[in-house]
This record gives C-alpha cells, structure tokens and sequence, in this order.
C-alpha cells in the first residue's frame, strides 16, 4: 500500500487492475471520478480549453449535483446583487 502525507490528509492508492475500489469499506474514488466525468462532459462541448482552465474547472464545481432550477435561482441572485 503506498501512503502519500501531503500535509494535511493521508491518500491511498488503490489498485483498479486487482478490482480494489476501496481500503477501508468508508472511503471510495467514485465521488471524484463522477465530478471529472462530468466536468470532461462539460469542457467537450467547448472543444476542451486552451485559457481559463481553473475558471472552467470551478464553475463545474459550482454547476456539480445541483438542480436546474437552483442554479438558476442562484445565479439570479448574483445578477441581483452586482
């Protein structure tokens, strides 16, 4: 098993090829590997991006498990207020 100490959480490296998903039953990769195919599902309708990467990537982040209609609600809000 390696260990990563990257000052301020331990990583596990699991093995996908020996059909290992999780070390300790509590903790799974699934979580990220669902946001990052989404976020690849939203980046491909632009044809990937060359600038902004870190702003495309946050606003997937604000766009992830939340409803249409909350995020719109949200985002009139933020029109409201500026």
């Amino acid at each position: 098993m390696m260990v990563w100490d990257v000052g301020y959480t331990r990583h596990f490296r699991v093995s996908h090829s020996d059909n290992e998903f999780t070390r300790d039953g509590h903790c799974y990769i699934n979580g990220i590997e669902l946001f990052w195919s989404f976020t690849k599902r939203r980046l491909a309708k632009f044809n990937g991006v060359s600038v902004n990467f870190e702003l495309h990537l946050k606003e997937s982040e604000w766009r992830w498990k939340k409803q249409p209609d909350e995020l719109a609600q949200e985002l009139w809000q933020f029109v409201k207020y500026y």
